[in-house]
């Protein structure tokens, strides 16, 4: 009776390990699209987006056309003063971009004041010539809460939006759909 107690006992850890070492594996996902300030219009209002801040005056969008340079470029984290409730915060950018995923909800900015304050998504409220308005959730040490913040586009390299799945007849700006089809034939 003890070898064929044996013998399911390896036969479990086996199919145990082999389902461990698939899921192990498993493919990541990615929701993010990189696009330079200027291709954001009103099409993009009641949208979550991120914002990618200039390191100096220098640091200017660069034309992307993959994933993998998206990740390069979010490697380097740079720090923005914002402005909430008439008072102003420092915040560094918090990336989590991985080999193979990297997902809008995962970004943020943290507060490098001494009050733990957090950034984790930001719903696009209005589009002017020189900002944008944001609706931003915003953490203070626990609590949640929705904010008003109007961030300069002269602080900002690039936006980061969510990849929507779209037909070519929908109501879109023209300068997206224009965008849209140079990434879908590869240039």
């Amino acid at each position: 009776m003890r070898p064929i107690k044996l013998k399911r006992i390896k036969i479990l850890s086996t199919i145990i390990f082999v389902w461990s070492c698939f899921t192990g594996n498993a493919q990541g996902g990615w929701d993010i699209e990189y696009l330079p300030v200027g291709d954001i219009d009103s099409s993009f209002v009641e949208k979550e987006i991120g914002f990618d801040f200039k390191r100096s005056n220098q640091d200017t969008f660069i034309e992307l056309r993959s994933r993998l340079e998206i990740r390069d470029l979010l490697i380097q984290t740079d720090t923005v003063e914002l402005v909430i409730s008439n008072q102003t915060y420092h915040f560094v950018e918090s990336w989590e971009i991985y080999d193979d995923q990297g997902f809008l909800n995962d970004q943020s900015l943290r507060s490098t004041n001494s009050r733990g304050i957090t950034i984790s998504k930001m719903i696009l409220k209005k589009v002017s010539l020189t900002e944008f308005i944001v609706v931003a959730e915003v953490n203070v040490d626990g609590l949640n809460k929705s904010v008003e913040i109007k961030v300069n586009k002269s602080l900002i390299k690039g936006v980061l939006t969510k990849i929507e799945l779209i037909d070519d007849n929908s109501q879109e700006s023209p300068s997206r759909k224009r965008k849209r089809k140079s990434c879908r034939k590869g240039k």
